[in-house]
């Protein structure tokens, strides 16, 4: 199997440009899949925090730095990022210019 280079684009999340990668189209399906599922009501306390992690481990799995994954988690610990900033992330590559943010890797 050959690897290939992915596109890296760069995001703003709280005030820090973030290199990213390309969400894949199978993470995108699992990523709105939990999503959808982490809504419906009488969720178990287990399943609603294995879903969460599902989710946070896909989208930090898209940043490129180790020293930025870090600082996300920190923000998110100190309550400085929310899980609706990181969908940046996710919405960096939109090819309709949806992603204001997202802007080409220096």
């Amino acid at each position: 199997m050959t690897q290939t280079a992915q596109e890296v684009r760069t995001v703003t999340i709280a005030g820090r440009d973030i290199d990213v990668t390309k969400v894949g189209e199978t993470q995108a399906v699992l990523i709105a899949r939990e999503g959808i599922l982490l809504q419906k009501p009488g969720l178990s306390f287990d399943r609603l925090t294995a879903g969460i992690n599902r989710v946070l481990s896909s989208i930090e799995s898209l940043i490129v730095k180790d020293e930025d994954r870090e600082w996300v988690t920190d923000q998110m610990f100190a309550g400085k990022v929310e899980l609706n900033d990181l969908l940046e992330i996710v919405k960096a590559f939109k090819d309709d210019g949806g992603a204001a943010t997202a802007a080409p890797a220096k």
